[in-house]
């Protein structure tokens, strides 16, 4: 029991001395705490200043010098007295976990450095249920990351498949659980397929590295399935328009062409609606 009263009474009078630095620190608005720290003065003694931090204008930040282990502790409090965050630094490097809560204390973030990697790091959602994750090793292009809706449901994932030339798997999903898109990405030329919640597809065609290069032939449907268009990309330029571009209506009917070479448009063609009861 007299121990219980000795460290309330201790907590007690370090609040109160917190209390009062924050009244006389100066505060200087910054834009990363992270920044500061790799650029702050190195002290080997004990101590510690006030920040606000740029768009958390309620969030003060101690931040603790010692000569241990690391140089640099860091430990960061909201005005209610949560903390925000709490991290090392060696030699200007984020050292070590780093942890940071929301203003009702519940935790945000927290992701593991060595000075070189960050592996793995993990963000929650307010709710406690996990928002995003990811052991990617950037050197190794090894690793997966994984989005969540707050619903507890996969948003996005994405799995690496190449050491060498940071080639990855990319599928998205939709927040009642359906697969909506799926292609592979910075592994030339591959497919892209964009689904309807149903699973019929709704776009198919082939990219070069990225969704913003296309390349080959491409197809579009309506959601009952009936083909909406297809067009065509040079198969070495991504972008260039080449070919027959068509569209169909909802009843797949041909409506419309345009011919293309070399990305110019040289032929267009409209088709009347066709009345299937006059002679």
């Amino acid at each position: 029991m007299k121990k219980l009263i000795t460290t309330t009474i201790f907590f007690i009078l370090l609040y109160s001395c917190y209390s009062q630095i924050v009244e006389k620190q100066k505060i200087i608005n910054i834009n990363s705490i992270d920044s500061l720290i790799i650029n702050y003065p190195y002290q080997k003694v004990f101590r510690f200043d006030t920040f606000q931090i740029k768009n958390q204008t309620d969030t003060l930040m101690f931040v603790f010098y010692n000569n241990t282990e690391v140089d640099t502790k860091v430990i960061g409090y909201y005005k209610n007295g949560n903390k925000y965050r709490e991290f090392c630094s060696k030699n200007g490097k984020l050292l070590g976990w780093d942890y940071r809560w929301y203003k009702d204390g519940s935790i945000w973030w927290e992701s593991y450095h060595d000075s070189i990697l960050t592996v793995p790091t993990i963000e929650y959602y307010n709710n406690g249920r996990i928002h995003y994750f990811s052991n990617i090793d950037k050197k190794k292009n090894s690793g997966v990351s994984v989005f969540w809706y707050d619903n507890g449901r996969k948003k996005e994932e994405k799995i690496c498949i190449d050491t060498t030339i940071s080639g990855f798997l990319n599928f998205s999903y939709l927040e009642t659980g359906e697969l909506i898109f799926r292609t592979i990405y910075n592994l030339g030329k591959q497919n892209y397929l964009y689904l309807y919640p149903n699973g019929d597809t709704l776009i198919l065609g082939e990219i070069y590295n990225t969704e913003f290069n296309l390349v080959g032939k491409w197809h579009e449907w309506y959601e009952d399935g009936v083909k909406k268009r297809e067009y065509f990309f040079d198969e070495n330029q991504p972008n260039v328009k080449t070919g027959t571009w068509s569209w169909w209506d909802e009843e797949g009917k041909l409506i419309k062409q345009e011919v293309y070479k070399n990305n110019e448009l040289i032929e267009e063609k409209k088709f009347l609606p066709f009345d299937e009861n006059k002679n």
